[in-house]
């Protein structure tokens, strides 16, 4: 699956995109918009908390170093241990259970608010009305997609998801 994204300049032009894009075929939903706080966009659901922010990779990156900081409090614990206090394995792993799950909890909290990376160069657009039209769909039909909201919305900014080696946003962009 490829995830598309493209910017429409108000509502009615994404709500003539997501009903071209249903007729071609995509489903309803894996089709979702990015728009202003109180912008009503009837013929689309919004896009998810995951899908606008670094909620997801804030939660997977917090449960890596939170698990990682409670094996070496639970392994530092084990070598020195306090007098009187011995910690078995069964306690190393509720330290290691107990960062993941912290850890977890904490970089959900740090990254729900910040904006996805893919969607951060449309913000200001965004901003002022524009809509940003989410389209997840197989990796062989991309260029098809991609021509059929050309073809009917000209003005329509489309974009692939970067892949890890794209370096700036003029890479990224459809040509």
């Amino acid at each position: 699956m490829k995830r598309l994204y493209f910017l429409l300049p108000h509502p009615d032009a994404a709500c003539q995109a997501v009903t071209e894009l249903a007729a071609a075929g995509v489903r309803m939903d894996h089709i979702h918009a990015a728009a202003h706080y109180g912008s009503d966009i009837p013929c689309v659901d919004q896009a998810t908390l995951l899908q606008t922010s670094q909620f997801g990779r804030g939660v997977v990156l917090g449960l890596a170093v939170g698990g990682l900081a409670g094996l070496l409090g639970g392994g530092l614990t084990m070598l020195y241990p306090p007098p009187s206090f011995k910690l078995g394995t069964l306690g190393l792993l509720l330290c290691v259970v107990l960062g993941a799950v912290l850890g977890a909890i904490m970089g959900g909290m740090l990254a729900h608010d910040r904006l996805n990376p893919e969607i951060l160069p449309y913000e200001g657009a965004i901003l002022r009305g524009a809509v940003l039209l989410i389209v997840d769909i197989p990796s062989n039909q991309v260029r098809i997609i991609t021509e059929l909201v050309r073809l009917h919305h000209p003005e329509a900014v489309p974009y692939i998801a970067p892949s890890p080696r794209a370096q700036t946003t003029e890479d990224l962009h459809l040509k």
